[in-house]
């Protein structure tokens, strides 16, 4: 079923004036403007302006509301005078460029000019009265199912990230994961520590084994990223895992810690940057010194290396290598 979406471009109010030369007095009202037109639709012009004339009868002032006969006209972006009664789509994209981004202002003026009335005699007076201009479209939208924005299937262990251009929206991003991954070190003998993004993105975390039972879940210093975000984690040092994920902005942030011991806060690594909740790979190369890996939002992939402790290396190709923007980037085992 159809529905209709009225845009309002002009809703003024205002007062003729009264100019009076050689005894003769005549009622004024004018307005121009811009118009905003970038939708198709019935044009509804509505423009009144009135006055009063006053006579002395008798002793007594009688008065008389008269209405001004106005002149409306609306031009196109190129200066010409447009007539319709209705904004075709066809109309519009006329003055859009190849890329379908409207170009020019529609104008409009409204003006009115009463008869002369002689008001020499002091006898007779015109007063101002109200006047107003309300331009606007009317445009009909048929309801009817689009077909699908993205039509597609994700792997196992596959996360997508989707973008659209809606026109009159702006950008739309779309997220799709086959199942949220569940990332699990061990921490300490027959003990793993688990770390997953909940469906709100915070991260969070809980450690035990099947045996012993396991702890409750608690969050990783309120970290957040989007839901379902692989959450990458590697183990530093006795108790102690190093933690990396793409914040909901695309930011690349870490934390260290355990859940005994407790979280840093969480920092930037060299204010890296991918798309939301993109895999970020790490790997231990050194006592206190991790390699991080990433594609960035343009599909380069980039590398780092340091700690939140001794800071971070500047972020820099790898090989000009290239993939999909947030793809992982894989380790393999190191065998002789």
């Amino acid at each position: 079923m159809p529905y209709t979406i009225n845009h309002l471009f002009v809703n003024k109010q205002d007062r003729t004036s009264i100019r009076t030369t050689d005894g003769q007095s005549r009622a004024h009202f004018s307005d121009s403007g811009s118009l905003r037109i970038r939708f198709p639709g019935k044009l509804q012009v509505v423009a009144f302006a009135g006055y009063l004339v006053k006579i002395l009868v008798d002793g007594v002032w009688k008065t008389q509301s008269k209405n001004l006969l106005l002149t409306v006209e609306i031009r196109t972006p190129d200066g010409r005078p447009f007539t319709a009664d209705h904004v075709t789509l066809n109309d519009i994209r006329r003055y859009r460029d190849l890329r379908g981004i409207s170009q020019g202002t529609w104008t409009y003026s409204v003006s009115g000019v009463s008869a002369p009335v002689a008001v020499d005699e002091g006898d007779t007076r015109l007063v101002a009265d109200d006047g107003r201009v309300r331009i606007a479209v009317e445009e009909t939208v048929p309801s009817a199912s689009a077909p699908p924005l993205v039509d597609t299937t994700v792997g196992a262990n596959e996360h997508r990230r989707l973008a659209f251009d809606l026109y009159r929206v702006g950008m739309f991003t779309a997220t799709a994961s086959s199942g949220a991954p569940i990332t699990a070190v061990v921490t300490v003998a027959d003990r793993v520590t688990l770390f997953a993004a909940d469906p709100n993105g915070g991260v969070y975390t809980t450690s035990g084994s099947a045996r012993a039972g396991w702890a409750p879940w608690s969050s990783v210093s309120e970290g957040s990223t989007i839901s379902g975000a692989p959450i990458t984690a590697v183990v530093t040092g006795p108790d102690r895992v190093t933690l990396f994920l793409a914040d909901p902005n695309g930011g690349v942030y870490t934390t260290s810690g355990s859940v005994h011991a407790g979280w840093a806060p969480w920092s930037s690594v060299s204010e890296g940057g991918s798309i939301p909740g993109a895999t970020i790979t790490a790997v231990v190369t050194g006592p206190n010194r991790v390699t991080v890996f990433l594609a960035d939002r343009n599909g380069g992939v980039y590398t780092t290396s340091g700690s939140a402790q001794s800071g971070w290396a500047p972020w820099s190709s790898v090989s000009q290598g290239g993939s999909t923007p947030g793809a992982p980037i894989r380790q393999r085992p190191y065998s002789c």
